[in-house]
């Protein structure tokens, strides 16, 4: 008797979708497409048409780097803890250069010898890199860098980045010079984000300012307006910020002593701004680390991740749940992520053309 072999490359449609319905990395999608030209019309058709382009789970990007040898770059996904190490990025590989933010779906890379930002598409060639003005000054290292919209659909957009000595700068598509905002505080900015057309940034202590980067003369001294003022006395660890799928500014705050987090939310009462204590994130699972803050659907991506619960890969890679207060590891301990190249969470949005 003989044995028929499967004709895998000429499945119909509808089973190829089903298969594809069940891959949940987006690199894996990739490679699905890269079977042969029937398996990859029926992954660029499903792209274009499905809920995968606009939901997408984030992946660990971190850059290993021997002594000798050109820096790699890898991402790990969630649910296998697989890593893929076939990316470059030339733009990394020499010395003094490091990612310092990942914001709609670019990357930013410093070089501290040229006090230069670069910014790039790692998951698009067809995209030139945007290499942004010197910096004024690089006295305590560059914090986190975000932009503002996606300069791939947006020509008006700001590129905005805290420095160590407790100042903040930013950037308008096109201008020569950054704008550099200074403050009395002694605790530096640990974060910085875009929320309604304003730039916030908050230091150790809770303390989150605001500034309008498109109201503001460059010959005028800027002074940030104090949005909320922290508690007197408390140091955090670390305070991130981010907004959630409902389209509210959340802060982040985690101890020192303890791996143990608190979630508060921005709300305007009476001309005057509180955060609120949350126990539940709702469909939120958020992912947070020094170079990018990304929020997430739990209920789009219920298989592999955790309801409640926050990924953290800065200080260790922990998952910390809200509402019961317990923490566990995202990956196996052996993973080679080095400690002066910190990771980024970055949400993978591949080209099929």
């Amino acid at each position: 008797m003989k044995v028929m072999k499967p004709e895998w490359a000429n499945l119909e449609a509808f089973a190829l979708s089903l298969i594809l319905e069940k891959l949940e990395e987006r690199i894996d999608h990739v490679w699905f497409g890269a079977v042969c030209k029937n398996w990859r019309t029926v992954a660029k058709l499903n792209h274009q048409n499905h809920q995968f382009k606009s939901n997408a789970l984030p992946m660990l990007m971190f850059v290993t780097e021997r002594e000798g040898k050109e820096k790699k770059i890898n991402l790990c996904g969630i649910p296998t803890a697989r890593v893929y190490d076939h990316f470059q990025l030339p733009f990394l590989q020499n010395h003094g250069k490091e990612i310092c933010g990942f914001s709609h779906g670019w990357l930013a890379i410093v070089s501290y010898d040229s006090k230069v930002i670069t910014l790039v598409n790692p998951f698009n060639n067809n995209v030139a890199p945007i290499i942004l003005p010197p910096l004024c000054c690089v006295p305590c290292g560059v914090g986190k860098v975000i932009l503002s919209a996606n300069p791939t659909t947006s020509s008006n957009f700001y590129v905005a980045t805290t420095l160590g000595c407790c100042s903040v700068l930013y950037i308008r598509a096109g201008q020569k010079g950054w704008t550099c905002v200074t403050t009395n505080y002694l605790s530096k900015f640990t974060d910085i984000t875009f929320y309604k057309g304003l730039i916030y940034a908050v230091n150790r202590s809770g303390t989150l300012v605001s500034c309008n980067p498109s109201s503001l003369d460059d010959r005028q001294r800027i002074v940030p307006k104090v949005v909320f003022q922290g508690t007197r006395g408390s140091c955090y660890k670390w305070a991130y910020l981010l907004k959630s799928l409902e389209g509210n500014l959340w802060m982040v705050t985690r101890s020192w002593h303890r791996r143990t987090f608190q979630v508060f939310e921005l709300e305007m009462d009476a001309q005057s701004w509180n955060f609120e204590p949350l126990r539940s994130l709702g469909d939120n699972v958020v992912f947070l680390s020094c170079n990018s803050s990304i929020s997430v659907s739990a209920s789009c991506f219920s298989n592999c991740l955790q309801k409640d619960s926050i990924y953290c890969s800065q200080y260790g890679l922990g998952i910390y749940n809200v509402r019961n207060g317990t923490s566990s590891n995202i990956f196996p301990c052996n993973l080679p992520i080095q400690e002066n190249l910190p990771p980024c969470w970055v949400l993978p949005s591949f080209q099929w053309d």
